[in-house]
C-alpha cells in the first residue's frame, strides 16, 4: 500500500476498533421503539420516518432509541477487509481479528431451522416490500459468503467452507426464482444488485 492509503487503513480500522464495529445504518430508522407511534404504522408512515432518519442533518437517533449494533453486512466487509490486509502483509493481528468476525458470522445466521443467511438488525419498509429485522436477504447473505470464501481462500482457513457452501445453498433453495434471485424469501421483485452479488457467490462456490 501506498503510504496514504496505509495510513487510512489504519484510521478507518482505528476508528471501527474503538467501537467494536457497531455503528448507525442510513436505514435503521424503524428500529426506534417510538417507530410504531411515530409511523402510525402506516407503510407510508414508516417509509417516511426512514427516510426522515436518513436524511436529518443532525443525528436523531439517540433521543429515538435508537443504538449502534453489528450488521451482519457490514461485518462481513470487515472481515474481509482483515482476511485482505493478513494475507497482503502477514498482518497477525489481522488475522485474528479476520477469525473473529468470520466466527461471529457462522454463529450469529438469522436464516433459521439451521440455515446460514443473514440479514439486517432493522425492520425495513420499501415501496415495494417491508420485512422484519433479522429477516435473511440476499445481499446480507451474499456479502457474508464472500467473507467466508475469503477466508477460505486467504487465510487458507477450511473452517469456512462450510458455512461459505451453506449460504450458496439457502441462495440456491429459497432465493431463486425463475431466472432471478428474490431479495428476501417470498418476494418476487427483481432487485439487480442482489442477483449479481448472488452469482458471484455461486461462481466462487
Amino acid at each position: 500500500m501506498t503510504e496514504g492509503a496505509a495510513g487510512a487503513v489504519e484510521r478507518i480500522r482505528a476508528w471501527g476498533e474503538a467501537r467494536d464495529w457497531r455503528g448507525y445504518d442510513p436505514y435503521d430508522g424503524l428500529s426506534s421503539p417510538a417507530a410504531r407511534l411515530l409511523t402510525l404504522g402506516s407503510p407510508l408512515g414508516r417509509r417516511v420516518l426512514t427516510q426522515a432518519v436518513k436524511l436529518s442533518p443532525v443525528n436523531v437517533r439517540p433521543p429515538l432509541g435508537i443504538g449502534p449494533d453489528w450488521n451482519a453486512k457490514a461485518l462481513g466487509l470487515v472481515a474481509s477487509g482483515y482476511a485482505r490486509l493478513a494475507a497482503a502483509h502477514g498482518d497477525a493481528s489481522a488475522r485474528v481479528q479476520a477469525a473473529r468476525w468470520l466466527g461471529w458470522l457462522a454463529e450469529h445466521p438469522t436464516g433459521g431451522s439451521g440455515e446460514f443467511a443473514w440479514g439486517y438488525p432493522f425492520p425495513v419498509q420499501t415501496r415495494f416490500f417491508a420485512y422484519a429485522a433479522g429477516t435473511p436477504n440476499t445481499i446480507a447473505t451474499s456479502f457474508v459468503a464472500h467473507a467466508l470464501l475469503d477466508g477460505v481462500d486467504l487465510l487458507d482457513d477450511d473452517r469456512w467452507r462450510e458455512p461459505a457452501l451453506g449460504a450458496a445453498r439457502f441462495l440456491l433453495s429459497r432465493m431463486r426464482a425463475d431466472g432471478y434471485f428474490r431479495y428476501v424469501p417470498g418476494a418476487e421483485e427483481l432487485v439487480h444488485n442482489a442477483n449479481v452479488l448472488a452469482c458471484g457467490v455461486l461462481a466462487r462456490s
